[in-house]
């Protein structure tokens, strides 16, 4: 556990560079699936079912807060 201020903030911010190198492979997941999706097969690309799935997935969590309320709290903006 960190013990003065400088670990604490050394911390956060190695934390942050996970989260967003976290956030760069999963766009690049996002990228990929994107295009191994055809445009012929239109349930493949609209994936309703999908969405859905994700949607009740992420409510389910016990944090309910958005990408945006997260960010405000990490960050104290406005």
């Amino acid at each position: 556990m960190p013990q003065t201020l400088a670990d604490v903030r050394q911390k956060i911010d190695s934390l942050d560079q996970e989260m967003i190198k976290l956030l760069a492979e999963r766009q690049k997941l996002v990228e990929t699936a994107g295009r191994l999706k055809t445009s012929q097969d239109t349930a493949a690309v609209a994936a309703p079912h999908r969405v859905a799935q994700i949607i009740r997935e992420r409510r389910s969590r016990p944090q309910r807060q958005t990408y945006h309320q997260l960010l405000r709290k990490l960050y104290g903006g406005q």
